[in-house]
């Protein structure tokens, strides 16, 4: 590969080079003196160099990008776990709150704080299968999540219908 550039821990460029003719690179790292005869240690980063280009489709080109960080460790579970929601509710009717009550039996032993859930049917606004949200607080048979509507709004669409929700099977998972 005649087309890699290296840098240091801290950004910096280390000037290598390709050579052709024994078809490697070749340079120099400096270690910097730590104390007498030690040497601190060197970190090498290496990354591709690519032609630049334009892209003419651009309403399918995203430059969204987003973060994980494992703060609650890695939970496995055997197949997708699924629930049959019983209700949805919002926890108060301000408009500053966006945190809703998901009820399903034994939800909480599934979901713990930290984790995400996703909708595989639609209901009320959560229309998007794709979207996940995110589990901020629990309570027996009962997830809270946060939402992308306020509860004030919800409880003006939803209010009549949202307490009637009987069974969703396979809504969650």
């Amino acid at each position: 590969m005649q087309n890699l550039i290296f840098f240091d821990k801290e950004g910096n460029p280390l000037n290598f080079y390709y050579n052709e003719t024994s078809e490697r690179y070749e340079g120099d790292i400096l270690f910097p003196e730590a104390s007498s005869d030690t040497f601190k240690t060197q970190s090498l980063y290496v990354f591709e160099k690519i032609p630049s280009f334009e892209f003419e489709n651009q309403s399918d080109l995203t430059l969204r990008r987003f973060q994980l960080f494992n703060e609650y460790g890695f939970h496995f579970y055997q197949g997708s776990p699924t629930f049959s929601v019983t209700k949805i509710e919002p926890v108060n009717q301000e408009s500053d709150y966006y945190s809703k009550w998901i009820y399903a039996k034994n939800i909480e032993s599934k979901f713990k704080l930290g984790t995400f859930v996703r909708f595989n049917k639609s209901i009320f606004e959560f229309t998007d299968p794709n979207r996940v949200y995110s589990v901020v607080g629990s309570k027996k048979n009962a997830i809270m999540v946060l939402s992308l509507l306020d509860n004030s709004t919800f409880q003006n669409t939803y209010g009549g219908a949202y307490g009637l929700t009987s069974s969703y099977d396979d809504l969650i998972y």
